[in-house]
């Protein structure tokens, strides 16, 4: 970027600033009844979220303003709850009120055309009847009939996980457990939700798997970039502007982000166009995306998903919000999602379990036995106000847990032995109400069976400084850990 380029985008951003500050007065005035940090400019509490993390800027304000605070993520006011009672209310009783999420640059794009049609589409950001109708056309994938049909889907993945060990089991060679665990619930994912092995754990450790690398690469780099925080404090006026500037100077985040949705987007339009072709005799080509270059070596463009895809559930469905099908690109953007999230969040919670658990032998030891012995089978908010709850510190909070900050496996049998004193209502890892995550019986089928089949051929050893310090996690969308979890893996007898 030359000189006069950089004067350029510096002038741009400080006449957004100014003129967001200027416009925003109102709006900070009407929550002056809430108690939270103070307004900084020009990125409201924004600085202080990126410098501590999200849930460890949200536990500190807890503890300065109480259970109900409000932050500004750059103009805009969010209010957070950490009352297990306020949360409850916001995602079930009063749930027409709180129906969409608030998605920092969903109005404000950067993109346009099918580009921008692609980042409002996914269900996670979705409104409305839209919302809904996405919410029905899936939900079938997850129903009790189809959950029992995918545990063997799920025991072939562990037993390939469970070969793969075998010799750092021998060597005693540390394994990054939640490198292992994210192939493990790709290659899970593409089999239940769309009927294609996508083979990612059957590749060399250091062999680049183009879907699991897009993906890794979508979640680190989700966090806004300057281009973004720019657009959110905007006026529509100026956004011409910013989309050309974005488009002619990309941060290198940016690029690597559209490198990877060009890569899930490619696997997704094959997977789309080839069920098409298959079960509904149409072999009608949808038009070009353009934003990127399809793949001609793309390994799934011969690829034809099983007939109870959710490809297909959605190409049966109905958008209830137009009274037509889902377009190809509405469709694209949910077997993406389900890619991205069926890896991420159950590939978390299993390194984080093994990570504790190897941290806390009594507790592994109580697993075995268990894994030995199991046969498988009070403000006013002004309407439109955003609400966060404030999850991770309701889990750890010592008015509803006994010993919160301990690693107590034992509180999930009984409120007698820690668990939740609320009734179940500060326990939401999930979400609750009509939003909560559609994958929930899947996700939970998957991390119990790949748990108990790990557990009963191999225990996990922490080494250096995992056993002294505690894991290292980063925060985008997810809490992961930082530098994965490499443990030793020890073959039982």
């Amino acid at each position: 970027m030359d000189a006069a380029t950089g004067i350029t985008c510096a002038c741009v951003a400080l006449a957004t600033l100014i003129i967001s500050w200027c416009s925003n007065w109102e709006k900070r005035w009407k929550y002056r009844h809430i108690p939270g940090p103070a307004y900084s400019f020009p990125l409201g509490n924004l600085a202080t979220v990126r410098k501590k993390m999200q849930f460890r800027a949200y536990t500190d304000w807890q503890a300065q303003y109480g259970d109900t605070f409000k932050t500004f993520f750059v103009r805009q006011p969010v209010v957070v709850t950490t009352d297990p009672a306020l949360a409850r209310q916001i995602t079930v009783k009063d749930f027409s009120n709180f129906h969409d999420r608030f998605i920092p640059n969903l109005d404000n794009s950067l993109h346009s055309g099918f580009r921008r049609e692609s980042e409002q589409s996914g269900m996670g950001v979705a409104r409305g009847a839209y919302w809904g109708s996405l919410r029905a056309g899936a939900q079938p994938m997850f129903h009790n009939d189809n959950l029992k049909e995918y545990a063997g889907i799920i025991n072939q993945a562990v037993d390939d996980l469970i070969n793969n060990l075998r010799a750092a089991a021998k060597t005693g060679e540390q394994v990054d457990m939640h490198g292992q665990l994210g192939r493990l619930t790709m290659q899970i994912i593409g089999a239940a939700a769309f009927g294609v092995k996508f083979d990612t754990q059957n590749a060399a450790a250091g062999d680049d798997i183009p879907l699991v690398t897009a993906t890794k690469v979508f979640w680190a780099n989700s966090k806004p970039t300057f281009w973004k925080l720019c657009a959110f404090v905007a006026p529509p006026v100026v956004m011409p502007l910013l989309r050309v500037l974005a488009c002619a100077f990309p941060s290198q985040v940016s690029a690597d982000l559209e490198d990877a949705l060009a890569t899930l987007y490619d696997a997704s339009d094959c997977l789309i166009k080839n069920t098409k072709k298959k079960y509904y005799g149409d072999s009608k080509e949808p038009a070009p995306w353009k934003w990127f270059k399809s793949n001609p070596s793309n390994p799934y463009k011969d690829t034809v998903p099983a007939e109870s895809s959710i490809i297909s559930k959605l190409l049966e469905a109905n958008n209830k919000a137009t009274g037509t099908k889902f377009t190809h690109m509405q469709i694209a953007s949910q077997t993406n999602l389900m890619m991205l999230a069926g890896y991420e969040t159950t590939a978390n919670t299993l390194a984080f379990c093994i990570y504790l658990l190897a941290k806390h032998p009594h507790a592994q030891q109580q697993l075995l036995q268990e894994v030995d012995g199991f046969k498988l089978g009070g403000f006013y908010i002004p309407k439109g106000t955003p609400v966060s709850i404030n999850v991770w510190a309701m889990q750890r909070d010592e008015r509803y847990w006994q010993e919160a900050q301990a690693f107590k496996p034992e509180r999930w049998l009984s409120s007698k032995t820690g668990g939740d004193r609320t009734g179940g209502m500060a326990y939401m890892p999930f979400g609750l109400g009509p939003r909560m995550c559609i994958g929930i019986k899947l996700a939970l089928e998957e991390a119990i069976i790949a748990l108990v089949r790990l557990y009963q051929t191999y225990t996990f050893k922490l080494s250096g400084e995992l056993l002294q310090h505690a894991l290292e996690v980063k925060q985008t969308i997810t809490i992961s850990p930082k530098n994965g979890v490499p443990v030793t893996v020890v073959q039982r007898k």
